[in-house]
């Protein structure tokens, strides 16, 4: 009976350690959309909550669709597509046709990570300095960061394993 080497037992390792990542960024990312955010108070008695979700949703609504639309995008939509191909790509685990082509498409989507993150700041900058009122930051928006780091990590990992799987698969190592 064949023992398993150093670098099935790696690879292993990786692989529940990307299962992890995904479960953990994946619940993160739902809870940085559904909870709040930001805390707006103005003068004394009004205070107003609002979640990711909610943000784009009255931007869409209201006069400002173009930012709507760039919030709901880089916001909303590219974080949860980045998190689906990860879970193909882990899914597949051995790269397989077409997991370089994701891998790409996460690459793209990588350069645009932390853009949600900023929009985020820069809203609760534009409340404070605007005078109208104080901003705090809420849970949402630590949940949704925390996801998009714990995104940026597993795409870290599903590359440097494709890489690593593909010098196997080809013959590079044995």
């Amino acid at each position: 009976m064949k023992q398993p080497d150093a670098r099935s037992a790696q690879r292993t390792h990786n692989n529940s350690l990307e299962c992890l990542i995904l479960l953990l960024a994946g619940g993160l990312l739902v809870a940085g959309l559904v909870l709040p955010v930001i805390q707006v108070e103005r003068f004394i008695f009004f205070s107003s909550e609002t979640s990711l979700l909610g943000l784009t949703w009255q931007l869409l609504r209201g006069d400002d669709i173009f930012l709507g639309l760039v919030t709901g995008l880089f916001s909303v939509l590219f974080p949860i597509l980045k998190w689906v191909l990860l879970c193909v790509l882990w899914i597949k685990h051995k790269g397989g046709y077409g997991a370089e082509h994701i891998l790409k498409l996460l690459e793209w989507l990588g350069r645009w990570s932390m853009l949600d993150v900023l929009i985020l700041a820069l809203l609760v900058f534009s409340v404070k300095a605007s005078g109208l009122g104080t901003a705090m930051t809420q849970p949402g928006l630590y949940c949704f960061a925390v996801a998009v780091l714990l995104s940026m990590w597993g795409s870290s990992l599903a590359s440097a394993r494709y890489r690593s799987d593909r010098i196997i698969f080809k013959g590079g190592v044995s």
